[in-house]
C-alpha cells in the first residue's frame, strides 16, 4: 500500500510539473512574452505526458507570434513553428486548423512547392484539408 501511495504521489508531481509549464506558456502568450512562451511550451513537451497535440500547437503558435514580433529572426522561428505544427498534426491529424496554420507558416517562408505537395494529399471527406491549404496559398503569395 505504501509503494502504491508513493507511485501515485510521483505521478501527481509529474502532472503538476506538466500543467505548470503549460500554464506558464499560456500566461506568457497572453502577456505577449513569446520567448518565455516558447521556453515554457518546449519544457512541457519534454516532460512525461507532454507529447500532446495541444502542447505542440501552442508551441507552434508561440514561435509564429515571436516571428511576427522579431522580423529579423523570423526564419528560424518559423522553422520551429513548422516543426511543431508537423508534430501536432501527427498527434491530431483530423484538426484542419493545424493544417491551415502549418500552411501559413510554409507560405510566409515561401515554401510553396512543399505546400502544394501537402495540398495534393487525398481528401478527407470530413476536413477537406486541401481546400484550406489552397485558400491559404492566396494569403501568403
Amino acid at each position: 500500500m505504501d509503494k502504491a501511495m508513493k507511485e501515485r504521489e510521483a505521478q501527481i508531481a509529474k502532472n503538476k510539473a506538466l500543467n505548470d509549464s503549460f500554464q506558464a506558456g499560456k500566461a506568457a502568450m497572453e502577456a505577449k512574452n513569446y520567448t518565455a512562451a516558447v521556453d515554457a511550451f518546449k519544457k512541457a513537451s519534454e516532460l512525461e505526458g507532454g507529447d500532446q497535440a495541444v502542447i505542440w500547437a501552442n508551441l507552434a503558435d508561440a514561435y509564429s507570434a515571436a516571428a511576427k514580433e522579431k522580423p529579423t529572426e523570423a526564419a528560424p522561428l518559423r522553422e520551429g513553428a513548422a516543426e511543431a505544427y508537423k508534430k501536432a498534426i501527427e498527434k491530431k491529424p483530423d484538426d484542419a486548423t493545424l493544417y491551415n496554420n502549418y500552411a501559413l507558416v510554409l507560405g510566409y517562408e515561401k515554401k510553396i512547392p512543399k505546400l502544394r505537395r501537402l495540398s495534393k494529399r487525398p481528401r478527407n471527406s470530413i476536413l477537406r484539408v486541401p481546400v484550406v491549404i489552397t485558400t491559404t496559398l492566396g494569403r501568403c503569395s
